[in-house]
């Protein structure tokens, strides 16, 4: 059988050197992530569903991603939307009449 070589003493203490050694600052779990409820003010608190509740019952959910979308939801005026979509029919038509066929056959020529 072959000779197995000696390996290190397990060290329960570091050296001097290593205590020298900026150390990692500790972690705790946070109980508030310093948001506040666009709804209705109160303070958001991470839930196990991987949301943010407050205490008046609003909910927020992490997406996949990590982040919270908490900006306020702005509907669109009937007038921004009647503009909206005027814009998306012109839009169409401009492509279906062949806008840009003369720029389309000058990229694929060369």
């Amino acid at each position: 059988a072959g000779s197995m070589a000696a390996s290190k003493p397990y060290r329960a203490q570091p050296t001097a050197a290593e205590q020298q050694l900026p150390q990692p600052l500790a972690i705790t779990p946070r109980t508030s992530v310093h948001f506040a409820c666009p709804k209705c003010g109160d303070e958001l608190l991470p839930s196990a569903e991987r949301a943010l509740r407050c205490a008046g019952g609003h909910s927020f959910d992490v997406a996949r991603e990590g982040y919270v979308h908490l900006a306020k939801r702005v509907k669109a005026s009937a007038e921004q939307q009647a503009e909206s979509d005027d814009v998306t029919r012109a839009s169409r038509a401009f492509f279906e009449a062949g806008g840009f066929e003369a720029q389309l056959a000058g990229v694929t020529a060369e």
